[in-house]
């Protein structure tokens, strides 16, 4: 099952942008091929919701999500909730500034050092 989740909740979608970005051709083809976020899964929501919104009840997760996306909406949204969570590091010690640095979202990891993140 191509969406199939991991002991994290991933599916191979997620992990496939963690380590290449939103717009590598791995990313692409999974995406093609039916592939879907765990992350920004939940039951409840309707299908015509877009993946700027966080879903996933793991804040951390989701700005990491969100700075992987380039999403600065969802990042206040989350900095206004508890602006810890824009430091917090995944399972490989990636913070969200790591992965906007990443995908290439720079008006993303200024955000970021202006809310405090290290970029060290």
């Amino acid at each position: 099952d191509i969406n199939a989740l991991d002991l994290e909740k991933e599916t191979a979608l997620d992990i496939a942008i963690s380590f290449n970005g939103p717009d590598d051709p791995i990313v692409q083809k999974l995406r093609s091929l039916g592939a879907v976020s765990g992350r920004l899964t939940d039951e409840s929501d309707d299908e015509d919701d877009d993946e700027t919104t966080p879903f996933t009840g793991n804040e951390s997760l989701d700005a990491l999500s969100a700075a992987s996306r380039g999403d600065l909406p969802s990042l206040r949204q989350i900095a206004g909730q508890n602006r810890s969570l824009l430091f917090q590091a995944d399972s490989f010690l990636w913070q969200p500034i790591h992965e906007a640095a990443r995908s290439g979202h720079f008006n993303v990891v200024q955000y970021l050092m202006q809310q405090g993140a290290d970029i060290n």
